[in-house]
């Protein structure tokens, strides 16, 4: 498959996703520049391949506000990223749309994601980051809204727990997660492969769960009508 239509392959299951069209999760994985190794890469890719029945794993880029890291930088970042074929979300300044005003008025940082690759003719597809416990308490309804756990990888198991648990009982509806740099920030450990795993286990294990309750609840109104 061609870089062109293996780009456009990625936008419309991302944008199936978000449309409520495919019922998987989407999940973007942080990369802060020039942190992403050559073996990095290669897992990367590894996981997507792994996962792929139930999740679709991007890389998103995050805009962190230190002297190291310029535009140069994240564009060599960018680049490795196409040359490795990790698709990739941009994390975008959504201030003054009117959910960026609200953001603004309550006190929160207005951030959004936008896919880098297109459909040939569409529209770029894209949304909003929420932190995840306001996913929680004011809960979300739109498969565009990603639940942002940020660099909060202390404790992210039960913390993805919460979320999974409320959207296999119904009480919140979003499109994924967005998780902070795999490679932590300076002077703190990596996250290790294993936790990573664990993440992306519970998140599948939910879609599987999800499409075993949608299947019994279709054979049982196909009973009820017989």
């Amino acid at each position: 498959m061609s870089a062109a239509s293996a780009d456009t392959a990625v936008a419309r299951r991302v944008r199936a996703i978000c449309d409520g069209h495919d019922d998987r999760l989407l999940v973007l994985l942080g990369v802060v520049p020039p942190s992403l190794r050559r073996d990095t890469g290669a897992w990367l890719r590894a996981l997507r391949a792994d996962y792929e029945d139930e999740l679709e794993l991007l890389t998103h880029v995050q805009r962190v506000a230190t002297p190291d890291v310029d535009d140069d930088a994240r564009a060599a970042l960018l680049r490795r990223l196409g040359r490795l074929r990790l698709p990739t979300a941009l994390v975008v300044d959504t201030s003054a749309t009117a959910y960026g005003r609200w953001c603004t008025r309550n006190g929160a940082t207005a951030r959004g994601w936008r896919l880098l690759e297109t459909a040939r003719g569409a529209a770029p597809v894209g949304g909003v980051l929420v932190p995840w416990r306001d996913c929680l308490a004011a809960p979300a309804t739109s498969r565009r809204v990603l639940a942002d756990f940020g660099h909060a990888w202390a404790g992210i198991d039960a913390s993805v727990a919460m979320l999974t648990d409320a959207l296999l009982a119904n009480d919140v509806q979003v499109g994924g997660i967005a998780l902070g740099d795999l490679l932590a920030q300076p002077g703190a450990a990596p996250v290790s492969p294993a936790r990573m795993t664990g993440v992306l286990d519970r998140l599948a294990n939910t879609v599987r769960l999800r499409r075993i309750t949608a299947a019994t609840r279709r054979t049982h109104s196909l009973r009820s009508r017989l």
